[in-house]
């Protein structure tokens, strides 16, 4: 799972690393904060992609299940 490791380069202070993060989980969730009005690394951006990752991981855990 490499969205809690890209979760944490979101925040970086290296903006090249921050925006390369930003783009990769764009990638992997289909959303885009940065449309929305936020910044790459606001709360905005990090809560949106955080939630996605909380749901995938309770959606994966319900059909672990079964």
């Amino acid at each position: 799972h490499c969205i809690p490791f890209l979760l944490k380069i979101i925040t970086d202070v290296d903006e090249k690393r921050a925006h390369f993060a930003y783009k990769s989980l764009v990638a992997i969730t289909d959303l885009d904060p940065v449309k929305n009005g936020a910044a790459i690394n606001s709360p905005d951006s990090v809560s949106t992609f955080y939630m996605y990752y909380k749901k995938y991981l309770k959606e994966r855990d319900k059909y672990k299940k079964k």
